[in-house]
């Protein structure tokens, strides 16, 4: 096979009313038809939606809000398409003999790896853990992936996975960071809603060259070995496809059956005041004796994406820590004011190089969710959602301590946090997605009033199994006590 460019090859999966087909970036840009990606895994879903906003960001940046306003409202025009490619044609072929995509010709590894090694969550096909399997739908082994598969699971590896250890380097957002897209009515349409304009771009990079000669992805212009730099000084386009290790596809006709992979020698220095800013990931930062430092939301707990829901759309700077949203949700806010939001958000809860958990996760907010009133709101509720669990997991805690971990209570706080996730996520997402924000006090009761009464349902389901033992009766009685009345004081405020 001579090449695989994904800017003229069909490599985007999709379905279109249970039809599944692959198409071209050509064609998803130059018509408008009701196309949804669709793969196996919601994660290289994700995977395969950022990368095309990548490529895209690259090669047809808008110059402007007119431009981008354009750009979202009616199909390119082919011959617009075909023109805006040409300076980039070398830079995204995954058979490319000199500068294949996200990859390294020198890679000195003798080992060959199987392409399931690029499969984040999913061990080598070597490896006798099976644990890992859990995150994918079919436990065989994989022997080979199609080009259009195995592109867009390189693309995550890089960016959206932690390291896979022994001295490999993390992507520039750390280890397992929270990747943020917005949604809009139509697969094009979406794709646009996530492009940065030159203004905005201009603005937040000050060391955006214009150029993009000045501004090559790493398989173009290699990371010298041995090299010492700041994370901010990494170009724009360059740090959208950063590639922290040196990795070869093995090929064989329309298939990858292997890879091999080499760590990189590289050094990020400590950044002074901030590193290289994601413009699909909320940021947060924190003052400590050591000076400010600055972090990408990750997933650390099984806490549903809500909870973070004001790190991901409002701007706080405080004494001793901060956060803000993604650059894509603060233009989205400013090109489109008025209108609800749609997001995706995900990525993966990790132990060091294990994955935990997968995480994906659908947020939709009403409008009015870009002004001051809106925004203020939407804090409250979720500090409020976050007090009610709290206070049911202190308690279930004290019940526990009360009644001894050789009586089977050991993690029924854990319990009671876990059950009030899964039983308040649909309310919480109702609530967000039909909020009259400027009218939130209207309806706030009802919700206090839900919140409350799920609290003390998941207490006595818990508590059931001790009641009818008399020396556990009285602990649980004081403290159900205890419960109601941090419930109702909750619901004063």
């Amino acid at each position: 096979m001579t090449g695989f460019n994904l800017l003229t090859e069909n490599w985007i999966p999709v379905q279109k009313q249970g039809q599944f087909e692959t198409i071209s970036l050509k064609r998803l840009l130059c018509n408008d038809e009701d196309w949804h990606i669709c793969l196996s895994r919601d994660d290289m879903e994700m995977a395969a939606l950022q990368l095309i906003v990548c490529i895209v960001q690259v090669v047809f940046m808008p110059d402007d809000e007119d431009d981008l306003r354009e750009a979202y409202s009616k199909p390119m025009k082919e011959a617009d398409y075909e023109k805006g490619i040409l300076p980039y044609i070398e830079w995204f072929d995954l058979l490319h003999p000199e500068y294949p995509f996200m990859q390294c010709t020198n890679v000195k590894a003798s080992k060959i790896k199987s392409p399931q090694a690029l499969l984040t969550g999913l061990p080598e096909k070597t490896s006798t853990s099976a644990s890992s399997h859990k995150f994918f739908n079919d436990i065989e082994d994989v022997d080979m992936l199609d080009l259009n598969i195995a592109t867009i699971a390189l693309f995550n590896r890089a960016l959206n996975a932690p390291s896979e250890g022994g001295g490999f380097k993390s992507s520039l957002r750390g280890g397992a960071p929270a990747t943020t897209l917005i949604v809009s009515e139509s697969l094009r349409q979406t794709i646009w809603c996530n492009i940065l304009t030159r203004e905005t771009i201009q603005t937040h990079y000050p060391n955006f060259e214009a150029k993009q000669e000045k501004d090559l992805p790493t398989w173009m212009d290699l990371i010298v070995p041995q090299s010492e730099f700041y994370s901010y000084q990494i170009g724009f386009r360059r740090g959208l496809f950063w590639q922290p290790a040196k990795i070869k596809l093995a090929v064989e006709g329309s298939k990858v059956i292997g890879m091999s992979s080499e760590k990189m020698t590289y050094q990020l220095k400590d950044e002074p005041e901030h590193r290289w800013l994601h413009p699909h990931s909320p940021k947060k930062w924190s003052l400590g004796k050591d000076g400010r430092k600055e972090t990408y939301l990750s997933f650390t707990t099984t806490a549903p994406a809500w909870t973070q829901l004001t790190n991901i759309l409002i701007r706080e700077d405080m004494d001793k820590e901060g956060h803000e949203p993604p650059l894509v949700i603060k233009q989205y806010r400013d090109l489109f004011r008025g209108r609800s939001l749609h997001l995706i958000i995900g990525g993966y809860r990790n132990n060091q190089a294990k994955i935990e958990q997968r995480r994906h996760e659908l947020l939709s907010i009403s409008q009015g969710w870009d002004n001051n009133t809106g925004q203020e709101n939407i804090k409250y509720l979720v500090s409020l959602s976050l007090n009610y669990k709290n206070e049911l997991r202190n308690k279930l805690y004290g019940v526990a301590k009360n009644i001894g971990g050789e009586n089977g209570v050991i993690g029924l706080s854990d319990k009671g946090q876990d059950l009030f996730y899964q039983q308040s996520e649909s309310l919480i997402h109702s609530y967000i997605s039909q909020m009259d924000w400027q009218q939130a006090d209207h309806k706030i009761g009802t919700f206090k009033s839900s919140l409350n009464f799920l609290c003390r349902s998941i207490f006595d389901q818990l508590m059931l199994p001790y009641e009818h033992d008399p020396k556990f009766l009285r602990y649980i009685v004081v403290i159900r006590a205890r419960l109601n009345g941090a419930l109702k004081k909750i619901g004063e405020n």
